[in-house]
């Protein structure tokens, strides 16, 4: 193509091609070589323009679907972590509590005994309880 051909660039494939080969009037030309707003595919490739353009469309439709999924699924996972946040800091209190339950326990039978021992000792002296 030279300099003095009316050419459009295909935004498809990116080759250049003669306007009239294309069967672009000279009033389409202008308004191509004018604005960026408006958009050429060569015959060939437009064709396949609507399609790949549906299939765009559909694969964002998808990437929007997956990103509220995949938000959905991180504020999921952060309930879940804090769950397990919580577990984490109960679990040793809970270890606490009954390592101080088994001392409370401890210190009553201690003393249950020790109290036994003190009633023994009282009922063995006093005749009323069969001491001497």
């Amino acid at each position: 193509m030279s300099e003095k051909d009316s050419g459009v660039l295909c935004e498809l494939c990116e080759n250049w091609h003669r306007a009239s080969c294309e069967g672009i009037s000279d009033e389409v030309y202008l308004i191509l070589s004018k604005t960026e707003e408006v958009h050429w595919f060569c015959k060939k490739c437009n064709t396949h323009a609507m399609k790949m353009l549906k299939s765009v469309s559909k694969l964002h439709d998808r990437v929007n679907r997956t990103e509220e999924r995949q938000t959905e699924i991180e504020t999921e996972l952060k309930r879940v972590k804090d769950s397990f946040q919580e577990i984490n800091i109960s679990v040793p209190l809970v270890g606490k509590l009954k390592d101080r339950i088994a001392k409370t326990e401890d210190s009553m039978k201690r003393m249950q005994y020790e109290t036994e021992i003190e009633i023994k000792k009282v009922t063995a002296g006093d005749s009323r309880y069969g001491g001497c």
